[in-house]
């Protein structure tokens, strides 16, 4: 996954209008405008609407499994509380949308993305064997 620095956060929030610089630029500070501040709001209030996940995770049993995910742009809160949910269950991006990890997912977990109708957007493979793909010169 990609290493953003707190500077193009802040230019990308400053363009869409929800902070503002005040000052010279190395000595500027920064505010959130009317418009962050009610954006804030906005998520706020539905964050609410997301389950708060408290489960035992199972234990690791060196599986490798991949959870692939192509979730709608209009559920992205959704899609963002997933990859909070599988950095919790100790999986790692290989794309935003691709996950690995060796732990099978909680049955609390699974009934939650059932709840979220999130089902048919997502898709997930356990690995018995890894293995390495190998070009061969066949000439």
């Amino acid at each position: 996954m990609q290493k953003i620095s707190l500077s193009g956060i802040l230019s990308r929030l400053r363009r869409e209008g929800l902070v503002a610089r005040d000052g010279a630029r190395k000595t500027s500070s920064w505010r959130i405008t009317g418009k962050g501040k009610g954006h804030l709001r906005a998520l706020s209030a539905t964050a609410d609407l997301l389950p708060k996940s408290a489960h035992i995770m199972p234990k690791k049993d060196g599986k490798l499994r991949i959870v692939i995910f192509d979730i709608p742009e209009r559920d992205r809160r959704k899609r963002d509380w997933l990859r909070v949910q599988l950095l919790a269950n100790d999986f790692e991006p290989l794309q935003k949308s691709v996950w690995t990890g060796t732990r099978p997912l909680s049955v609390t977990l699974m009934k939650e993305i059932d709840a979220l109708n999130l089902g048919a957007y997502i898709h997930i493979m356990s690995i018995g064997e890894k293995g390495t793909l190998v070009l061969r010169n066949t000439a």
